[in-house]
Formats: structure tokens, sequence, C-alpha cells
């Protein structure tokens, strides 16, 4: 499909070598694994599950609009 060249070049496969315990809910401790492993600047999700975890990671933790809001704002 002809969407999948932009998606590729745009992302990157992360292995992680850290595992998380994320009690309020486990399935989404390999999104906070990825996000230490590669020093991500932002995490973006919806998932209010991760408004806890801010504390943990110097990642920075947004929904998708206030990540829209921060690059227009830089544009």
């Amino acid at each position: 499909m002809h969407w999948f060249s932009p998606i590729d070049s745009a992302t990157k496969r992360i292995e992680t070598s850290i595992k998380i315990k994320f009690p309020r809910d486990q399935k989404d401790a390999s999104f906070l694994e990825c996000s230490i492993d590669s020093d991500a600047d932002y995490l973006i999700t919806g998932d209010r599950d991760f408004i806890g975890a801010r504390k943990l990671l110097n990642t920075t933790i947004l929904s998708a609009t206030q990540f829209e809001k921060l690059v227009c704002n830089r544009l």
C-alpha cells in the first residue's frame, strides 16, 4: 500500500533491554520501555493510564491534541 513508505521512513523498530512493571495496565509497559530505551522526546497517546507515568520518564507524555498544538506553535 502506498502509505507504508512514509510510515516506514519515519519510524524505527526498538528492541528493549529493560522490563517495567506498570501496575495501572501492564499491557502498556512496552510503550514505556520503548520510550526509555529509545530516549524518545515524546510519547503521544490518548490513554489516560499514562498520566501517572509522567514521573517515571524523561519523555514528555502528550495527547495528540497537545502535540499538535506544540508542533503548530513551533512553525
